[in-house]
């Protein structure tokens, strides 16, 4: 390629009038026409007519001999090519647009003992370019890609879809390594058209192991927090590198009706990585924390004693898992009702197992030390 024209200079009245002036064009006003060389439009067409100068301040139309050239109706590149041969020639134009969008979606449907549950995932592939991608190799990058935003373009973001049913036996994308990201590629072609959003199975697996955790951590949250996580290794029947995208949460009624019981968000999530996911509050299972007392030891440590209060109002017994965030410098827990676990330099956790219609209670004291 020698050379390579973007022509964006689009055809309209303003234009043609600008490309016709000193040349011949016919006005129409009423019953009559006019035909002249075109000597101004600024507030009204003036023509020399030949005969006489005609002023027109209002007119019904314009009639052009033709497209004068430079103007185009579509904004259109132009390429200039170099060939040892004589002929015609086959190339491949590669190029970056915007108006085409991807994101990742997942829908989870949870076991009736909430141990297990079935994962399908799916990419939604927006296209606002303009053009239909007709037979089109789909190849998708996953990865935190740095782009440098443009002040005078402005292109339509992609918008969330609404979920999709459906079931799904093979995986349908290849997945690859590519620089820092990854690169997933459809195994046939599809057709992308223009102003649609096409979604795509990316994988489906069934029965995969997932822990369900009750958290009260009051930095969070006031409320016993219903958290879920699981496995992306291929002992869970996953495995696979996961796009960042929304996961939806369902569960089978009594009826075997789907009811949705919440969805959060997850990262770019390498195999053999946890994902770990809020659903919601507990309705049935309420915490609270309380300081009870508070002692100053000289001028670099102190000891804080803490309750904590777990009210079950279900019909069997619950673990909540505790966790205090708030810890610093060197702090030791000098007392405890149930031992805790060391998560890390700040961290600390308690599980907490009530009765059913009942409350459990947790106490303990830290002593932190800063300097």
């Amino acid at each position: 390629m020698l050379e390579q024209n973007y022509d964006y200079d689009l055809v309209d009245q303003q234009k043609l009038l600008e490309k016709y002036l000193d040349q011949q064009i016919t006005v129409y006003a009423g019953n009559k026409s006019f035909a002249g060389k075109l000597l101004s439009y600024s507030g009204g067409i003036i023509l020399d007519t030949g005969s006489g100068i005609v002023s027109l301040g209002s007119y019904d139309n314009i009639a052009f001999p033709s497209l004068p050239g430079g103007l185009v109706t579509k904004p259109t590149i132009n390429w200039l090519l170099g060939a040892t041969k004589a002929g015609e020639h086959s190339f491949e134009v590669s190029y970056l647009t915007a108006g085409l969008n991807w994101h990742a979606e997942y829908v989870a449907v949870a076991s009736a003992g909430d141990d297990k549950l079935d994962l399908q995932g799916w990419v939604s592939v927006e296209n606002n370019a303009g053009v239909t991608f007709k037979d089109a190799t789909l190849k998708l990058v996953a990865g935190d890609v740095h782009l440098v935003s443009s002040a005078t373009q402005a292109y339509p973001a992609a918008k969330s879809m609404v979920e999709t049913a459906g079931s799904y036996d093979n995986r349908q994308f290849a997945q690859e390594s590519l620089f820092e990201y990854h690169l997933y590629t459809l195994d046939r072609p599809t057709t992308i058209a223009a102003s649609q959003v096409k979604q795509v199975s990316l994988l489906s697996a069934e029965g995969v192991p997932v822990v369900k955790e009750l958290v009260f951590q009051p930095s969070q949250s006031t409320q016993v927090q219903v958290k879920l996580s699981f496995e992306n290794d291929e002992a869970s029947g996953l495995g696979m590198p996961l796009p960042a995208g929304k996961v939806r949460v369902y569960k089978p009624d009594s009826t075997g009706q789907l009811q949705f019981l919440g969805e959060d968000s997850i990262s770019h999530t390498p195999k053999d990585e946890a994902v770990r996911l809020f659903i919601g509050n507990a309705f049935d299972v309420l915490a609270e924390r309380t300081q009870s007392n508070y002692d100053q030891l000289g001028q670099c440590s102190s000891q804080a004693s803490y309750n904590v209060t777990v009210r079950n109002h279900k019909d069997s017994a619950v673990a909540v898992k505790f966790v205090d965030d708030s810890l610093y410098g060197d702090w030791e827990v000098t007392q405890e009702s149930v031992p805790h676990s060391k998560l890390d330099s700040g961290t600390a956790s308690w599980l907490v197992n009530a009765p059913a219609n009942g409350e459990a209670y947790l106490t303990y004291t830290v002593r932190t030390r800063w300097c």
